[in-house]
């Protein structure tokens, strides 16, 4: 669990969080390509990495977030498309 919401969550629907996310907004939205940080697995192709500047001049491949990082407190995975997916539930209530 990531957070106190995370709990809340998980109490209110007897599930764990995974389980609820994808039952209750990724699944009916259509977000096949969200995926959640530690609950995934990920082989690199299908999102983002993030880059750091190298002490002597360049980039390098940047540490995946802490584990504390994740599930509701913000560790998801997605497509910019999979993201915009349920923009018209949230504007049309």
């Amino acid at each position: 669990m990531g957070n106190t919401l995370g709990g809340v969550i998980e109490h209110v629907c007897g599930a764990n969080i995974e389980d609820a996310l994808r039952t209750l907004i990724f699944t009916p939205a259509g977000m096949r390509d969200t995926l959640i940080f530690g609950a995934d697995t990920l082989d690199g192709s299908t999102h983002a990495n993030g880059h750091q500047r190298s002490p002597g001049g360049g980039y390098t491949l940047a540490p995946q977030l802490p584990a504390s990082v994740r599930y509701t407190a913000g560790g998801f995975y997605s497509t910019p498309a999979a993201l915009e997916r349920p923009s018209p539930a949230l504007l049309d209530g």
